[in-house]
């Protein structure tokens, strides 16, 4: 089975935007109720952690997919934990 690398690169391009836009729909939620009550942090943090270390070792391989790859999963878990921080005091009120 011959796979050129072009067909590679796709998959990697493919799993690239998947990643930058994965968070988009928690983010949009945060911003919608103000609520971050059933989110686990942890996830986030761990996630931030592991993407900065991902891009640190794609940048020391020279593995620019994965660099790429890193960037938006960053900024966005770095979004959702200002967020969390900001509205985790919040509650809204029973009706």
């Amino acid at each position: 089975m011959n796979i050129d690398i072009m067909n590679i690169d796709i998959i990697g391009y493919i799993g690239l935007g998947f990643a930058a836009i994965a968070t988009i729909p928690q983010i949009k939620q945060i911003l919608y109720t103000k609520q971050v009550r059933d989110i686990n942090i942890f996830f986030f943090i761990l996630r931030l952690i592991s993407a900065i270390l991902y891009l640190i070792y794609g940048i020391l391989k020279e593995e620019y997919i994965m660099v790429c790859s890193t960037i938006m999963p960053i900024i966005f878990s770095s979004i959702v934990i200002i967020l969390y921080i900001k509205y985790r005091s919040i509650e809204i009120e029973p009706n």
